[in-house]
Formats: C-alpha cells, structure tokens, sequence
C-alpha cells in the first residue's frame, strides 16, 4: 500500500472475526490530490 502512495491510517483492533478469532485490520488511505500527482508521474 505505501508503494502506491498510500499512508497508514491506523489500526482497528480485534475487528474481523476469523475462524473464530478476532484480528486486527491496519487502515491505509491517500487524498485525492496526492493519486492525481501518483497519476501524472507514470504517464
């Protein structure tokens, strides 16, 4: 995620449930004129 530019938002603890344990998810976000210049690097 952070190769495409994306920043670490934050952590969400125990929020999915999976085989009957609980985990984390890690959140990730990027605004979007921070894509468009992404965008305008690789054409």
């Amino acid at each position: 995620m952070r190769k495409l530019g994306m920043q670490h938002e934050g952590t969400r603890r125990w929020h999915i449930k999976k085989w009957d344990k609980f985990e984390d998810s890690e959140l990730y976000g990027i605004l979007k004129n921070e894509w468009k210049k992404g965008a305008n690097k690789s054409v």
